[in-house]
């Protein structure tokens, strides 16, 4: 076997490979020892070439290793590779990218195969891989691999593997399941000048554990010693995600985070690299869960005040970056369609408690200096517990509980009074001028799009849709760009949204089957049950076919009621009704 120290490429021949084949053909030479002896006859420079079977489709005569690096080169994207302990069957297969493949070494088997071949006849290579940085080539027609003892003396660390932190005392281990079982899920890396604690997965086990879950879930615990941590989630922990359709558990003192990869859309992922890569394996997804700085919480604290709100607790600060080639950007799940999940303990209120001093909601401070409410579900507190707060968010930033206790004097006896004190106390909807909330005054659709928009925690973005009646100087512009960016609403034929026409109950009903997507709650109906939920009203033919399907499933949900047996389709909606209407929209999806 060949050992390398300080050399950046090996290159390994398809000639040899022949002469190695027809060698093991004719002599019998089955065995990993004879294969061992071959490449120690060979100069310091090369290694003997994987086995190719015959008839494969895949030609490895360019095909190097650069194993300090991390590399597989001369690659094609007709190969897939998996880093595995049973032969690839049960693996996770990544395909290979054009000329070099980064891949993450792991001590244990390396396979290599024709592109979409599950059966592994096209097993075209097995090279195994030291936990000291030593590899071998094995012959794939080998019906059982043994596995290998390797001097180690001349081994350099593998750059870029979990273990070379610790490669100098840790002997290499051949088979890859006691790697699994032998290693910690995580380890940690303390904090230096630049960066935070790092927490190391270990990727075999983690892919393991996510593949046999059946919810596809993997929790990654943190000690109660590290309030501020950075995860980075390697390429092949990150592929398996996306094939499992999985989510990120991270458990922290302060915090748990609940990541589903679907808020991360694979192709967007990739796309915002510059020159970005053909597959999502060479990026690291980076997760930093801190607890922000006084300087950090300046000017939320000055927010805050400012809108007579008050901070309750410690907040937390969330950001996602990934990194890949050099290249660093950050990943904002605000565009997805689906939420992210903040756990946060609430602290428990003094023997004297104070109404005024009672959680009611979560925020989110971003970057740009602004804050947005996001739907919030506070546990009752117990005797010997703190209360828990259940956030859906959208977007990296610093998440505070805060309490807010506003009333309006015009709603004391008002029949909306619950459902507008709990959505102004979410700053969901706020009063107007002389302390009022005016519930019966009429709502525009760009009022409407901002109650919505604020409801479901998300924030204000450009639109990446143009109306011709929306101007990026109004005051609704960014939230009528959010509706757009996720559904929410579409305006009409003519480009033009109407932001200050009244809207219908009918309108209404359209943008929160929307919100429901978006919220969990599934928006399935047939023709025929359609028509079963607006049957018992009056007035059902007012209903416009469009509006049908959205206003049923409006009414399924009781979301919205009809007023003495009319369903009043194209009846103007008040203040009063809209903040209702998403209070029950919120309640439903159990997001409050």
């Amino acid at each position: 076997m060949a050992h390398y120290r300080g050399r950046d490429i090996s290159r390994y021949s398809l000639y040899i490979c022949c002469i190695s084949l027809l060698m093991m053909v004719a002599w019998g030479w089955g065995a990993v020892q004879d294969v061992q002896a071959a490449e120690q006859s060979t100069s310091s420079d090369s290694l003997s070439s994987p086995v190719v079977l015959a008839g494969s489709s895949v030609d490895l005569a360019d095909v190097g290793v650069n194993i300090l690096a991390g590399w597989l080169t001369g690659t094609t994207t007709a190969m897939e590779y998996s880093i595995d302990s049973t032969n690839g069957t049960n693996g996770t297969w990544v395909q290979a990218e054009m000329i070099v493949t980064p891949v993450q070494w792991q001590p244990g088997y390396l396979y290599i195969r024709e592109q979409a071949d599950p059966t592994n006849i096209r097993l075209v290579a097995v090279i195994q891989l030291g936990r000291d940085g030593a590899y071998i080539f094995v012959d794939p027609t080998i019906t059982s691999i043994a596995p290998t003892t390797v001097d180690s003396s001349l081994a350099e660390p593998v750059i870029g593997s979990p273990d070379s932190a610790d490669m100098a005392t840790t002997p290499m281990v051949t088979n890859e399941e006691n790697s699994m079982e032998t290693k910690p899920l995580v380890t940690i890396d303390p904090a230096t000048d630049s960066t935070l604690p790092t927490i190391h997965i270990n990727n075999l086990l983690a892919i393991q554990q996510l593949t046999a879950n059946n919810d596809h879930q993997l929790t990654i615990s943190i000690p109660k010693d590290q309030p501020s941590i950075q995860v980075p989630i390697e390429g092949s922990l990150l592929q398996a995600l996306y094939e499992q359709q999985g989510s990120l558990i991270i458990v922290c003192p302060q915090v748990t985070y609940t990541l589903p990869i679907a808020i991360l859309p694979q192709q967007q992922l990739i796309q915002s690299f510059t020159n970005p890569p053909s597959a999502v394996t060479p990026i690291t997804l980076i997760i930093n869960i801190s607890t922000p700085s006084s300087s950090e919480l300046a000017p939320l604290q000055s927010i805050v005040n400012q809108q007579g709100l008050t901070m309750i607790g410690s907040p937390v600060g969330i950001q996602l970056h990934a990194e890949y080639n050099g290249q660093t950007v950050a990943v904002n799940p605000q565009g997805s369609d689906q939420s992210l999940d903040v756990t946060m303990s609430v602290p428990n209120t003094t023997s004297t408690p104070s109404a005024n001093a009672t959680a009611t909601t979560a925020i989110v401070y971003h970057s740009d200096q602004t804050i947005n409410p996001v739907p919030t579900v506070i546990s009752p507190s117990s005797a010997d517990s703190q209360s828990l707060a259940r956030i859906h968010g959208w977007s990296n930033g610093i998440y505070a509980l805060i309490a807010h206790h506003p009333s309006f004097v015009d709603m004391t006896t008002h029949w909306s009074r619950t459902d507008v004190n709990d959505m102004a106390a979410r700053l969901v909807v706020t009063g107007e001028k002389g302390g009022v909330f005016a519930p019966d005054r009429l709502v525009t659709r760009a009022e409407f799009a901002a109650m919505i928009v604020r409801a479901l925690g998300l924030s204000a973005e450009p639109s990446k849709i143009t109306f011709s009646d929306v101007n990026d100087s109004d005051w609704y512009a960014g939230v009528i760009g959010s509706a757009s960016n996720h559904g929410l609403i579409e305006g009409y034929n003519d480009t033009t949204f109407r932001p200050n026409q009244q809207i219908t109950r009918e309108e209404a009903s359209e943008i929160l089957s929307h919100a429901m997507k978006l919220t969990g709650l599934s928006t399935d109906i047939t023709t025929n049950e359609a028509n079963a939920q607006l049957s018992g009203f009056s007035d059902r033919k007012q209903v416009s076919n469009w509006a049908v399907p959205a206003l049923a499933l409006a009414v399924k949900y009781h979301i919205v009621e009809g007023n003495q047996g009319a369903i009043e389709p194209q009846s103007d909606v008040s203040r009063a009704q809209a903040t209702t209407m998403i209070r029950r929209l919120l309640q439903r999806s159990g997001w409050i």
